[in-house]
Protein backbone atom coordinates (compact mmCIF):
# COMPACT_ATOMS: atom_id res chain seq x y z
CA UNK A 1 0.00 0.00 0.00
CA UNK A 2 1.37 2.96 -0.65
CA UNK A 3 -0.49 5.33 1.87
CA UNK A 4 3.01 6.07 3.64
CA UNK A 5 4.45 7.17 0.48
CA UNK A 6 1.47 10.61 0.05
CA UNK A 7 3.40 11.82 3.46
CA UNK A 8 4.73 15.43 2.15
CA UNK A 9 3.18 15.19 -1.08
CA UNK A 10 -0.16 17.13 -2.27
CA UNK A 11 -3.17 16.01 -2.05
CA UNK A 12 -3.37 15.62 -5.86
CA UNK A 13 -0.21 13.36 -5.64
CA UNK A 14 -1.41 11.44 -3.14
CA UNK A 15 -4.58 10.58 -4.99
CA UNK A 16 -2.67 9.70 -7.77
CA UNK A 17 -0.63 7.37 -5.69
CA UNK A 18 -3.68 6.07 -4.35
CA UNK A 19 -5.40 5.79 -8.08
CA UNK A 20 -2.46 4.03 -9.05
CA UNK A 21 -2.14 1.32 -6.16
CA UNK A 22 -6.12 0.64 -6.52
CA UNK A 23 -5.77 -0.15 -10.04
CA UNK A 24 -2.78 -2.25 -9.68
CA UNK A 25 -3.77 -4.08 -6.65
CA UNK A 26 -7.92 -4.99 -7.37
CA UNK A 27 -7.97 -7.79 -5.14
CA UNK A 28 -6.70 -5.88 -1.81
CA UNK A 29 -9.59 -3.50 -2.50
CA UNK A 30 -12.43 -6.22 -3.20
CA UNK A 31 -12.29 -5.05 -6.46
CA UNK A 32 -13.41 -1.66 -6.11
CA UNK A 33 -12.26 1.24 -9.29
CA UNK A 34 -10.53 4.30 -7.62
CA UNK A 35 -13.46 5.79 -8.66
CA UNK A 36 -15.62 3.83 -5.87
CA UNK A 37 -14.05 5.80 -3.57
CA UNK A 38 -15.36 9.13 -1.43
CA UNK A 39 -11.90 11.34 -1.09
CA UNK A 40 -12.22 13.32 2.55
CA UNK A 41 -9.79 15.82 2.98
CA UNK A 42 -9.32 17.02 6.64
CA UNK A 43 -7.61 19.98 7.45
CA UNK A 44 -4.97 19.84 10.24
CA UNK A 45 -6.14 22.57 12.70
CA UNK A 46 -3.99 25.82 13.48
CA UNK A 47 -3.98 28.67 16.22
CA UNK A 48 -4.83 30.96 13.38
CA UNK A 49 -8.22 29.38 12.70
CA UNK A 50 -11.40 30.77 13.60
CA UNK A 51 -12.60 27.97 15.49
CA UNK A 52 -9.09 28.01 17.27
CA UNK A 53 -10.80 28.38 21.17
CA UNK A 54 -13.05 25.22 20.73
CA UNK A 55 -11.74 21.65 22.06
CA UNK A 56 -12.57 18.49 20.66
CA UNK A 57 -14.48 16.06 22.44
CA UNK A 58 -13.73 12.42 20.90
CA UNK A 59 -16.63 10.24 22.12
CA UNK A 60 -16.13 6.16 23.11
CA UNK A 61 -17.82 4.39 19.39
CA UNK A 62 -20.51 3.98 21.99
CA UNK A 63 -20.71 7.66 22.09
CA UNK A 64 -22.09 7.60 25.02
CA UNK A 65 -19.16 9.19 27.23
CA UNK A 66 -15.66 11.00 26.36
CA UNK A 67 -13.00 8.31 25.32
CA UNK A 68 -10.28 10.97 24.09
CA UNK A 69 -8.35 10.29 20.87
CA UNK A 70 -6.28 7.37 22.64
CA UNK A 71 -9.34 6.14 24.10
CA UNK A 72 -7.56 6.96 27.93
CA UNK A 73 -10.52 9.81 28.22
CA UNK A 74 -7.64 12.28 28.18
CA UNK A 75 -8.32 15.44 26.45
CA UNK A 76 -5.67 17.79 24.97
CA UNK A 77 -5.60 21.56 23.85
CA UNK A 78 -3.13 21.93 21.05
CA UNK A 79 -2.41 25.63 21.34
CA UNK A 80 -1.26 28.03 24.00
CA UNK A 81 -4.28 29.97 25.62
CA UNK A 82 -3.50 33.81 25.62
CA UNK A 83 -5.13 36.41 27.95
CA UNK A 84 -2.79 39.12 26.05
CA UNK A 85 0.15 38.70 23.32
CA UNK A 86 2.49 38.31 26.50
CA UNK A 87 0.80 36.13 29.19
CA UNK A 88 0.61 32.98 26.81
CA UNK A 89 0.03 29.60 28.55
CA UNK A 90 -0.45 26.03 28.05
CA UNK A 91 -4.12 24.48 28.85
CA UNK A 92 -5.12 20.73 29.75
CA UNK A 93 -4.65 17.94 29.17
CA UNK A 94 -7.75 16.76 31.00
CA UNK A 95 -8.89 13.46 32.25
CA UNK A 96 -12.47 13.07 31.44
CA UNK A 97 -12.41 9.03 32.45
CA UNK A 98 -12.95 9.17 36.03
CA UNK A 99 -13.27 5.50 36.19
CA UNK A 100 -16.19 5.89 34.16
CA UNK A 101 -16.34 8.07 30.95
CA UNK A 102 -17.79 11.73 32.02
CA UNK A 103 -20.30 12.62 29.48
CA UNK A 104 -19.92 15.27 26.81
CA UNK A 105 -21.54 18.23 28.68
CA UNK A 106 -19.75 17.33 32.16
CA UNK A 107 -16.42 17.34 30.30
CA UNK A 108 -16.78 20.20 28.84
CA UNK A 109 -18.25 22.04 32.21
CA UNK A 110 -14.84 20.30 33.75
CA UNK A 111 -13.07 22.13 30.79
CA UNK A 112 -14.60 25.12 30.92
CA UNK A 113 -14.46 25.51 34.87
CA UNK A 114 -10.47 24.56 34.56
CA UNK A 115 -10.19 27.78 32.52
CA UNK A 116 -12.97 30.32 33.14
CA UNK A 117 -11.28 33.29 31.01
CA UNK A 118 -11.52 34.62 28.23
CA UNK A 119 -8.73 34.90 26.36
CA UNK A 120 -6.73 37.98 24.52
CA UNK A 121 -9.74 37.80 21.64
CA UNK A 122 -12.64 37.59 24.08
CA UNK A 123 -13.20 34.11 23.85
CA UNK A 124 -14.22 31.30 25.62
CA UNK A 125 -13.46 27.55 25.68
CA UNK A 126 -15.99 25.54 24.07
CA UNK A 127 -16.44 22.33 23.45
CA UNK A 128 -17.49 20.27 19.61
CA UNK A 129 -18.05 16.41 19.78
CA UNK A 130 -16.10 14.00 17.79
CA UNK A 131 -17.06 11.32 16.80
CA UNK A 132 -14.44 7.85 16.21
CA UNK A 133 -14.34 5.40 13.32
CA UNK A 134 -16.96 2.78 13.99
CA UNK A 135 -19.36 4.84 15.90
CA UNK A 136 -22.83 5.51 15.31
CA UNK A 137 -22.50 8.76 14.19
CA UNK A 138 -19.03 7.84 11.80
CA UNK A 139 -19.55 3.95 11.29
CA UNK A 140 -16.78 2.25 9.61
CA UNK A 141 -16.99 2.74 5.37
CA UNK A 142 -14.15 1.19 3.30
CA UNK A 143 -14.97 3.24 0.32
CA UNK A 144 -14.12 6.31 2.38
CA UNK A 145 -10.66 7.53 2.22
CA UNK A 146 -9.48 10.22 4.56
CA UNK A 147 -6.28 12.70 3.75
CA UNK A 148 -5.25 15.26 6.10
CA UNK A 149 -3.07 18.14 4.80
CA UNK A 150 -1.76 21.07 6.44
CA UNK A 151 -2.12 24.56 5.95
CA UNK A 152 0.41 24.22 2.91
CA UNK A 153 -1.72 21.65 1.05
CA UNK A 154 0.71 18.52 1.91
CA UNK A 155 -0.34 15.34 3.36
CA UNK A 156 0.73 15.64 7.07
CA UNK A 157 -0.82 11.98 8.18
CA UNK A 158 -1.07 8.54 6.19
CA UNK A 159 -4.38 8.73 4.34
CA UNK A 160 -6.66 6.05 6.31
CA UNK A 161 -9.19 4.20 4.64
CA UNK A 162 -12.06 3.81 7.14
Amino acid sequence: MVFEECLGQTKEACMDLIRDDVDANPDIFEGRSFDDFEIHEGHVRTADQSNYYKVGLRTNTAETGVGGVLGDGMIWYPFEWCLSEEDCYTIGPWDCDVGTPLSVDECCNMIQAAEPHPDKNGNYLECYESFPVGSIDNPINYSRIMIHTDENGLVVHAPRNE
